[in-house]
């Protein structure tokens, strides 16, 4: 997630194809490089396709969410 402002991610989810949570994070700043998905899911490395997520973020006082889909490329 990139954006000028953004002080705090709030709530942060990756789903698969199905539906499923494969990444979840609360409560993280934009620079903690940490708290960045890594294209795996419990170990293992998940398949190269589209991911939608799913972030609730707070930007001068005022929280909002966003929604939109990832491309994971192997």
């Amino acid at each position: 997630i990139k954006g000028d402002g953004i002080r705090v991610v709030h709530h942060f989810v990756i789903y698969d194809r199905y539906g499923h949570t494969i990444f979840e994070r609360s409560n993280f700043t934009l620079q903690d490089a940490g708290a960045a998905w890594d294209g795996f899911y419990k170990g293992m490395p998940m398949p190269a396709g589209s991911y939608v997520y799913i972030a609730e973020m707070s930007c001068n006082e005022k929280t909002f969410t966003r929604k939109g889909s990832v491309i994971l490329i192997r």
